[in-house]
């Protein structure tokens, strides 16, 4: 192939990004492109959709944006690919996505062949893996290697697949396929690796498209980004009014979520674009040369979650300037007399997020020692206890503690809180955090990634292939 047309429909599906701009869209569309993509899995709402098994979207706002995307790219004859079902990428979440898939089908009577791919890892193997005094060394922490303890905490483990399963699923001719948890990049660069263009071209077009509309000047969330991959280069453009790709917009995209401007490991390997050349082609389009691809060990990044605890919260404002300056002397001695009382009953931690404070930053907040003086504080208190009947009782005594605590030249009656719900309290239920952050070698790219093909014709799903 001379060159190859793909789409990024928009940032991220759902309104996590915005709803499809069915304009822009379809322009993309008449582009002809031979593959449309979105992404769907994120880490970026913590550790609870992981741990669970699922989607932070809701069911109508994915239903919005699979007819969107599906119906017109099966009209077209074009692939249409959703990487990372939402949001954790588990079974369930494919499953549950599939089960939308399934109402659009049979509401609109949709013929079409179908791919799934499941990137799920059972604790038995990675048992195994380790049982054979096998290394799996940490993503960023050294000396912290994965243990049997990691794995047996954990609820879910996902692996994030590259390219090859995309490409292995695409040589099915499948007109829709749908995965557990990706690398974003890996989703648009698959088709590019498998038409024989550089890895490195291949893999830079993924990162740059990856999020649609957010290499655009200005930015735009509801927007398709379409990349044309050329021998040696590709070519970036926006498909919406009013906005266009710029050198800047394309080169400040290359920073985001990244450790390094010039590297980023992968599954195979490193992209490296230390010596790329950006070059405005025409007024929306940049040009992009000069990526290249360093083939290294095969491995892919594991991610787990489990149950840390249970929480119970409780959400109150401060505007007595006598209060705010003494709340952290409050708070510390709230949580101190909690433990006193309950001294033997469990473990339990104790947050606050004093928002006017240092509520968004926490401890890494510059200005926590000195900060701004503000006429309101909200507070919200987080509890995290072994068991919920702990955490209530731990968020109860806090409050209470805290609304009533004297202090010398106290002359008011009333409390030191506000409060805006009724109850106080409210029980927030399981707490999950990040088990398993590490890296973790294959000898074969697809030993960890299971695909179903299916024939569907409405209500009818027949399935055709597995392996």
């Amino acid at each position: 192939m001379q060159e190859i047309r793909i789409v990024s429909a928009k940032t991220h599906l759902g309104p996590s990004g915005a709803k499809v701009n069915p304009r822009a869209f379809l322009t993309a569309l008449e582009r002809k492109p031979q593959f449309v993509g979105i992404q769907a899995g994120t880490g970026d709402y913590g550790p609870h959709y992981l741990g669970t098994g699922s989607s932070k979207l809701s069911h109508s706002s994915v239903k919005f944006d699979l007819e969107m995307f599906v119906i017109p790219c099966l009209e077209a004859g074009v692939p249409f690919v959703l990487g990372g079902c939402p949001t954790a990428g588990t079974k369930s979440c494919v499953d549950w996505t599939l089960d939308i898939l399934r109402e659009i089908a049979v509401e609109r009577q949709l013929k079409f062949k179908l791919a799934t791919i499941y990137s799920d890892i059972s604790k038995e193997y990675l048992l195994r893996r380790l049982g054979e005094r096998e290394r799996i060394r940490h993503l960023e922490l050294p000396g912290h290697d994965l243990t049997a303890e990691d794995v047996e905490a954990s609820t879910n483990i996902v692996a994030f697949m590259g390219w090859e399963p995309f490409i292995r699923a695409l040589d099915t001719n499948a007109d829709v396929i749908f995965t557990g948890r990706c690398c974003d990049d890996a989703i648009f660069s698959a088709p590019a690796v498998r038409a024989g263009f550089d890895p490195g071209i291949a893999w830079h077009t993924g990162k740059i498209i990856e999020c649609g509309g957010m290499a655009a000047k200005p930015v735009r969330n509801d927007i398709p980004m379409v990349a044309t991959v050329r021998d040696g280069y590709f070519l970036v453009e926006p498909m919406g009014e009013n906005v266009r790709c710029t050198v800047e917009s394309v080169t400040a995209h290359n920073l985001y979520e990244r450790a390094s401007a010039f590297q980023q490991k992968g599954p195979g390997g490193t992209l490296d674009i230390s010596g790329v050349q950006y070059e405005q082609h025409d007024e929306r389009t940049v040009k992009v040369s000069g990526s290249k691809f360093i083939k290294g060990q095969y491995q892919v990044l594991i991610e787990g979650a489990g149950l840390a605890g249970y929480r119970s919260i409780f959400a109150a404002g401060v505007r007595d300037p006598e209060v705010i300056r003494r709340l952290r002397d409050f708070q510390k001695a709230a949580e101190q007399r909690a433990r006193e009382e309950l001294k033997g009953q469990g473990d339990f931690k104790v947050i606050f997020h004093n928002y006017g404070i240092d509520g968004a930053m926490g401890e890494y907040e510059p200005n926590r020692e000195k900060p701004t003086p503000s006429y309101e504080v909200g507070i919200v208190a987080e509890i995290v206890a072994s068991t919920q009947t702990l955490a209530s009782d731990v968020c109860q005594r806090l409050y209470g503690t805290m609304h009533m605590m004297m202090y010398e030249g106290r002359v008011k009656g009333e409390g030191n809180l506000a409060t805006p719900f009724s109850p106080l309290t409210i029980e927030a239920g399981p707490v999950y955090r990040y088990t398993i952050n590490h890296l973790l070698p294959l000898k074969d790219p697809y030993e960890l990634f299971p695909m179903k093909v299916f024939q569907v014709a409405g209500s009818d799903w027949r399935e055709v292939h597995h392996g």
